[in-house]
């Protein structure tokens, strides 16, 4: 049921998110500091991989297969005699196949993309007093996460019968939570520097304009008053580029995964005591 699960949702989630990345760039295209053909590149990467590329995730995949094959059997050799053994231990051998080829190929992508965005934050036009044209980028690392929220909530579905062996969970426990924290952290945090930057940079603009008020001999403290206030508003102005909505899907989205391990170990309980 788990193999199931996670594969009929990885390749649409993965299409849902790949769609939310070319429109986040298409959103944030016109403050790019690009020209046509470099912009026309840029969004390609978000939907191409050359077949070099794949056949290499393919082999990725299959390598973290063997890997906990050999965590799970202490060997490969179970492995190898299910794969040429009754139709159902093949079955049970080529599922987890199946998921991690598909799972890294979705993963190691959106990364990537992940990794274009970061790359975009030096051409971006940063404008501290008009900060809402970045939330494509927040929102883009938000919906990125996805993916792999969902993934690790269906984990809850190998626990359902009795506790499993922690090597059929942990690898890609530990896998997914690495990829999420860097799915969401690298194309949020370099623009979280650039508009810090920008910030002080204007701060001491308008800090140099009130001192040079404050030097001269008329003393002209209504020009002054306007400065302070201003001085005031671009230190409000929040340091990342994310809004209001964006910061509340990134906090539904946190916790579907402890509400779904919670929910299956309720949902287990219950059935427990009914059988009993």
């Amino acid at each position: 049921m788990f193999f199931c699960v996670v594969i009929a949702y990885l390749v649409p989630v993965f299409h849902f998110i790949t769609e939310h990345t070319e429109r986040a760039f298409d959103e944030l295209t016109p403050h790019l500091k690009l020209d046509e053909a470099r912009i026309k590149q840029h969004r390609l990467e978000f939907s191409y991989r050359s077949t070099p590329w794949q056949w290499a995730l393919l082999a990725l995949g299959t390598s973290l297969w063997l890997i906990q094959n050999w965590l799970l059997y202490g060997g490969l050799s179970d492995t190898l005699q299910a794969l040429i053994g009754s139709p159902t231990q093949f079955i049970y051998a080529i599922l987890p196949l199946l998921v991690w080829t598909t799972m890294t190929t979705a993963i190691v992508n959106l990364v990537f993309n992940a990794r274009a965005f970061r790359g975009l934050t030096p051409v971006i036009d940063v404008d501290v007093l008009n900060t809402g044209i970045l939330t494509p980028v927040g929102r883009m690392a938000v919906s990125s996460t996805l993916m792999v929220i969902g993934a690790q909530a269906s984990l809850s579905i190998m626990w359902l019968g009795g506790a499993p062996n922690p090597w059929s969970t942990a690898p890609g426990l530990l896998t997914t939570s690495t990829a999420l924290v860097y799915l969401f952290i690298a194309p949020v945090w370099p623009l979280h520097k650039a508009i810090k930057r920008a910030k002080a940079k204007e701060i001491e603009h308008v800090q140099n304009s009130i001192n040079a008020y404050k030097l001269s001999p008329a003393q002209d403290y209504a020009n002054i008053a306007p400065l302070l206030i201003y001085r005031r508003e671009i230190g409000r102005i929040s340091d990342w580029p994310m809004d209001i909505n964006v910061i509340t899907r990134l906090g539904l989205y946190l916790i579907i995964v402890p509400l779904t391990w919670v929910g299956a170990a309720l949902i287990e309980n219950a059935v427990d005591m009914f059988i009993g």
